[in-house]
């Protein structure tokens, strides 16, 4: 949760402050069904990725020991090439 909090805390903050909401999020995850925080929080996803809208930035957050998803990877790849996300290799 913290990792995530520090994503979206600080932008919820300037939205209050500002009078205004330039910034705006939503919960994706690779199949739309709820992820389990480290601490064991669910969250629920708005999107699954394939159904999610256009969006201008894309964070992914995780923590410490989070678990592989074998299936994200490729699910972020199709999404990706599907709507023209430049890829930027390592």
């Amino acid at each position: 949760m913290m990792a995530f909090s520090s994503v979206t805390e600080p932008l919820r903050a300037a939205n209050r402050v500002g009078g205004k909401e330039p910034y705006s999020w939503h919960l994706i995850s690779a199949d739309g069904e709820p992820v389990s925080s480290s601490s064991g929080f669910a969250l629920l996803p708005d999107f699954a990725i394939t159904s999610s809208p256009e969006l201008s930035h894309v964070f992914v957050v995780a923590s410490i020991g989070v678990r592989p998803d074998r299936n994200a990877p490729r699910a972020i790849r199709v999404e990706a090439s599907s709507r023209s996300i430049p890829h930027r290799p390592r």
